[in-house]
Order: structure tokens, then sequence, then C-alpha cells
């Protein structure tokens, strides 16, 4: 869908923000590792969040057109031409090895990745690891650990982690989740450092709470990270209880961040789950989620403005719900935790792209 850009303006001084906790005053020291840590399962982990199934849309007059995506495989040989200027080329191949030999990789790997010149920052669901040479080489750092010394009592890191790199303040974020036993009222733990100090493993850290966000009791799940012109987003999915589950964006002023005093303004939703920040979203951000098979909820948050304005956008009707099945050659259905939450965002000039998955016979989309 098209939008037309905003002019770049910083976000206005009367808009209302709640200073984020810090379980430390100080500077975390973090080490790094020449081999990733081996994960000891803990005797008990939160279960498996089973998200609400989208409500059926209406069928739509309008259908995709686009052809089916023909994905080029290599055949014995196929000489390639050389890549077009401006196309993505692979310029370093390094095998992350250590995190499958330590048995801390899983399943559900999740990776997320950041870089600024030299310094490269990777996550999987269970591991982290840093790179100053460009990706030659990498350390490893203990999520399980790094932190423990701040962690809240009863409550440890647990999974789902996400990395950004902010260049406007040369500030690398690295979230956490956290998890406790009761399996409620955890947490998304917020790590800044500057480029150098990312090297050095120093770290600043900052909570987001059910507490800070309204919804004590709750389980936060899901996270991600997006950044604009002057702010950085954080969206989670909200877990009250029973089968209902919702969702909630932070919005976080960069130069709160630069200067070490952290602020926030969370808008939550409960009613919609899994919602999603365009990457690259200037002084206006965009987020959507499902409203249903034929819709989404598009929100549109001016940096100015205290509250995203909702707007009900129609798509092409789309089938959710459990027909990802594939089996791999020992019988395991790898394809079982698949389902139709938004995790692609992106605003590209006046266009804004949304991306997620269907189940077979929805329509052509790639």
């Amino acid at each position: 869908m098209a939008k037309k850009k905003t002019p770049s303006r910083k976000p206005a001084a009367s808009a209302r923000l709640s200073r984020l906790p810090s379980p430390s005053a100080q500077v975390m020291q973090v080490r790094h590792l020449d081999r990733a840590p081996k994960f000891v399962r803990p005797k008990r982990i939160h279960p498996r969040r089973i998200l609400p199934l989208i409500p059926e849309g209406t069928e739509r007059a309008f259908h995709s057109l686009t052809a089916p995506a023909l994905l080029e495989m290599a055949r014995p040989g196929m000489v390639r031409a050389a890549p077009a200027a401006g196309m993505l080329v692979l310029a370093t191949h390094t095998e992350l090895t250590s995190p499958a030999t330590q048995q801390t990789a899983s399943n559900v790997d999740e990776p997320s990745v950041a870089a600024n010149d030299q310094v490269v920052f990777y996550t999987g669901n269970w591991y982290a690891a840093v790179s100053s040479d460009a990706g030659q080489t990498f350390q490893y750092l203990d999520p399980a650990t790094a932190f423990k010394a701040s962690d809240p009592p009863n409550a440890s890191f647990c999974c789902d982690q996400i990395v950004h790199y902010i260049p406007q303040i040369d500030t690398f974020v690295w979230l956490l989740q956290y998890g406790n036993p009761a399996q409620s009222d955890n947490l998304q733990r917020l790590a800044f450092a500057k480029t150098a100090d990312v090297v050095q493993g120093r770290w600043r850290l900052y909570d987001i709470t059910t507490a800070f966000l309204g919804v004590p009791g709750a389980f936060l799940d899901f996270p991600d990270l997006a950044v604009g012109a002057h702010s950085l987003y954080v969206t989670t999915n909200i877990f009250p209880g029973g089968s209902r589950a919702g969702s909630a964006v932070v919005r976080i002023p960069l130069d709160s961040i630069a200067s070490g005093q952290v602020a926030a303004k969370p808008f939550v939703s409960n009613e919609l789950q899994s919602f999603r920040v365009a990457q690259h979203c200037g002084t206006r951000a965009f987020f959507a989620a499902h409203q249903d098979t034929s819709t989404l909820a598009v929100f549109s948050w001016d940096e100015a403005d205290q509250a995203p304005t909702p707007t009900a956008v129609g798509v092409s009707r789309w089938i959710g719900g459990d027909g990802y099945v594939s089996r791999t050659p020992d019988g395991r259905r790898w394809l079982d935790r698949a389902d139709p939450r938004i995790t692609g965002a992106t605003l590209a000039g006046n266009e804004l792209w949304f991306a997620w998955s269907v189940d077979t016979g929805s329509n052509h989309r790639p």
C-alpha cells in the first residue's frame, strides 16, 4: 500500500513518557568466550503459547495476480553470470559450528544479526556471538549468565533474542526475553552499547515489564525491534491467561537512549496480536496485525502523536490454520510451528510491505 512521506521532525516535547526501569546503575561487563556455552535445559520451561486462530474474513472481489515465485537452484555444470550492480553478494562465509557441538542450538533458532563497520553481533534462540573483524571470526557470549547479577528474583534468561544497530546514535540494542517459574510477569530486557563497547563487552540495561505495560500477571513473548528517524520501537505479544492474546508497541526516543535516561511510550492492544513495526519507518511508524483473514489492521504513529491511528485495509483472503505439513526423512514435522503471524515489515519509499505465511492454496503470492 502506498503512503506519502512525512517531513522529518523531532517528537513533540509534550509527549508523555515514562522512565524504563534499569536493574543496574552500573555498566554491565560481559565475558567473551572462545566457544558457545553448553546449554543446560531448565527443569521447567514455559509452555509454548498458542495464538488464537485469526477470524475468518469475507471473500474479496480482488485476488492476487502475482506469479508463483521461482527459486533458482544450482545445477551441476551451471555457470552463474556476474552479479549486476546493486545485487546482494555473499562476501564472507563463516560457519558458527560451536552452538551445534555444544548443544546450544535449538529447533527454533530465530537468528538475528546487526553490524556496524567491522563489528557484527549475532544471536540465536539460546546463544549470542560477536565479531570485530567483519565476520571472519567470532567469540561467544552466554545470554543465560551475561546479566545474572542484575536478574530479578526467580527470573532468568529464557530465549527469543533480537539485535539491531541504531546508526543515529552509534548504538547496538540487544533484546533478551526473560522468564520465571510462575510463567507470568516476565520481562523483555534491553541492553545498549556503543560499537566500541560491544567489542569490550560493556552494556547498559533497561527492562520492559508487565507493570510498565499495565498488564500485571501476563506473559510477554515473541519480541521484535525496529528503528525510525528518532525512535526505537519494541514489540511483544501479551498473554493475559486463557486463550486470549494481545500485543504492545513501545516507542523509545533515541535521545533518551543516548542520554542514559531511557524513557518510553507504550501502546497496548488487548484484541490484536503479533504487531510488527515496519523497518526504516522514518518519523511515522507503521505497524500491523491481522484483524481477520482478509483484513489488516494497519496503524500509523507519528512521533509527535500520543497514540497511533488505525486503518482497516482489505487484502486478498488467505487460508490460515494447521496446514503447514512437511516431514523430514526421519519423520519429523518441521513446519508445525509455522503460523500466519506477520514476520516481515518494511517501508520502501511510499510502499509499505507486510509479509506472513499462509496455507497452500491461498493465493499465488511468493
